[in-house]
């Protein structure tokens, strides 16, 4: 069975870059350019792993997070965070959002395909433990 990704981030060029990333892995990416699109979008595409960006607009990637972690039907979801290199991290935000994991940009093609495999195998993110 085909993995499910959707990216939830204003840039064009991110959700781009992490479709091209998973290009040759057995993954379907979809992107959408705000959270409150992403959650809509759950029901429909059905995706087992969320990547949201933690400063777009409708919702950001902590309360799509929270949304998602807080309902009955989507709670088994994985999500990660992305967040601009540029700005401090909020690791309290992170923390109390439940996601899994969150990923800095510029990512490295790799760097996001390690982490959605991961993540896909069933196992706690390393800074979960």
């Amino acid at each position: 069975m085909t993995a499910k990704i959707l990216v939830a981030d204003e840039s064009p060029t991110i959700q781009k870059i992490v479709t091209l990333a998973f290009e040759s892995e057995d993954i379907e990416v979809k992107g959408v350019s705000d959270g409150k699109e992403a959650w809509g979008m759950l029901d429909e595409f059905a995706p087992d792993i969320v990547m949201a960006d933690v400063n777009m607009a409708g919702l950001t990637g902590f309360e799509l997070s929270r949304k998602i972690k807080s309902s009955a039907e989507h709670q088994e979801k994985r999500v990660i965070l992305l967040s601009s290199d540029f700005e401090e991290f909020d690791q309290e935000g992170f923390q109390d959002c439940a996601a899994e994991d969150h990923l800095s940009k510029p990512f490295k093609s790799d760097e996001i395909v390690a982490k959605v495999k991961h993540l896909l195998s069933g196992e706690v993110a390393p800074n979960k433990l």
